[in-house]
């Protein structure tokens, strides 16, 4: 079988007729590593737990690429090869105000950088691998995050999910007003160790997410 014709200076391989770039071999892009994440957040999982994708946070300002509900809420974001830093600072404030647990998975390109931005609540993965098997290394373990915020914990809840709780806790007089009233009467009429995981409860048993496992 003949190889395809490459121009001069081409930096790719012809086998057959599959074209493989070289420089793109070891730059790692965003689907394979969401691939080795899913399968190991999904040999995690225990009955009863969910895996969210694409789980949007403080009002659709920012989404988690990926989020286990197990009793906490635990979010993962991802920073590939091709992806750059730019956003972090202001994700790790978006998610700061609602995850119980956070872990960056980024590749070695971004690591050093990456450790430098994150607080040190944040857990840390190391993804590397040829583009095809994906290894996840765990550099650091997340812990309970200090920064949470009753009233954007409460946001993460539909209309009916809040007067559900809301109901939960005896409030009345609350089924007319706007969401941004309920959540702040969840936030007031619940402590935040009691707030978190009644939330986290409700998204679990959610019916309509958009990506879910």
């Amino acid at each position: 079988m003949s190889s395809a014709q490459l121009p001069p200076g081409d930096a790719t391989r012809s086998v057959g007729v599959t074209l493989y770039d070289e420089r793109a071999m070891t730059r790692l892009s965003d689907p394979p590593i969401r691939a080795a994440l899913h399968s190991r957040l999904d040999e995690q999982l225990s009955d009863g737990d969910r895996v969210v994708f694409e789980m949007p946070v403080c009002g659709g300002t920012a989404r988690l690429d990926a989020a286990r509900l197990n009793g906490h809420l635990e979010g993962y974001e991802i920073k590939s090869d091709r992806d750059t830093l730019a956003r972090l600072d202001g994700q790790v404030q978006a998610y700061g105000r609602v995850v119980d647990r956070m872990t960056i998975v980024c590749t070695p390109r971004h690591l050093d950088q990456a450790m430098d931005v994150v607080p040190p609540w944040w857990g840390v993965w190391e993804a590397t691998g040829d583009g095809v098997h994906v290894d996840l290394a765990e550099v650091r373990s997340a812990t309970e995050n200090p920064d949470q915020e009753s009233v954007w914990v409460a946001q993460l809840l539909w209309r009916d999910e809040c007067l559900s709780l809301l109901d939960l806790a005896g409030v009345t007089g609350v089924r007319s007003k706007p969401r941004r009233v309920l959540w702040r009467r969840l936030a007031d009429v619940y402590d935040l160790p009691e707030l978190s995981p009644l939330v986290t409860g409700v998204l679990k048993n959610r019916r309509g997410w958009l990506a879910v496992r």
